[in-house]
């Protein structure tokens, strides 16, 4: 299934342009990385990454208190990390909307992330790097050394964590060929 939306999805990717309208937001989007609405573009994508059960079942678990309630999707992206590209500063996803920063760390999630590899991901290619336990740190100390972990992924593998929850792309220290990957 993972050929099969790769497929689906290299002409689009590889039309996009790298960075961001605003050169500003590059220290978010990265100058080289290339971003896509996945969700409206491949019809593998959504029957069969976004319609599994268990994503269904973990992301009730986080926000579903009552069967009349319900979730939304809010954002699908395909994202390739460009040759090239610094490493992203660790930030929270949520920061997206920065209201969520002004409620307790005990609030309600305001999302959760559903990583999906697509690809290899390994630290010579960027694998995410997490800060585990920052999602119920509220004042968060940037100037402090912390562990991360990478999140190294085969394809078809999938990384969940909450939006309080820091993360960050790493630096690309090997490039590796689609036909590598």
């Amino acid at each position: 299934m993972v050929a099969k939306v790769n497929d689906e999805l290299d002409p689009f990717i590889s039309r996009q342009k790298s960075g961001h309208s605003d050169p500003h937001m590059d220290f978010v989007f990265g100058s080289a990385n290339r971003r896509i609405p996945a969700f409206t573009i491949s019809k593998p994508y959504r029957d069969v990454m976004m319609e599994n059960d268990l994503i269904h079942a973990l992301t009730e678990r986080v926000f579903v208190q009552d069967p009349s309630y319900g979730y939304w999707l809010s954002v699908s992206q395909i994202i390739q990390v460009g040759p090239g590209e610094k490493a992203q500063e660790p930030h929270r996803d949520q920061w997206a909307w920065s209201f969520w920063d002004y409620l307790s760390p005990l609030s309600l999630e305001s999302w959760v992330n559903y990583m999906i590899a697509l690809s290899t991901f390994t630290k010579a290619n960027g694998a995410t790097r997490t800060i585990p336990g920052t999602h119920i740190v509220h004042n968060f100390d940037f100037e402090a050394k912390h562990a991360t972990i990478r999140v190294e992924m085969n394809p078809g593998d999938a990384f969940s964590s909450l939006a309080e929850f820091f993360i960050a792309a790493a630096q690309i220290l090997l490039i590796m060929s689609n036909a590598e990957a």
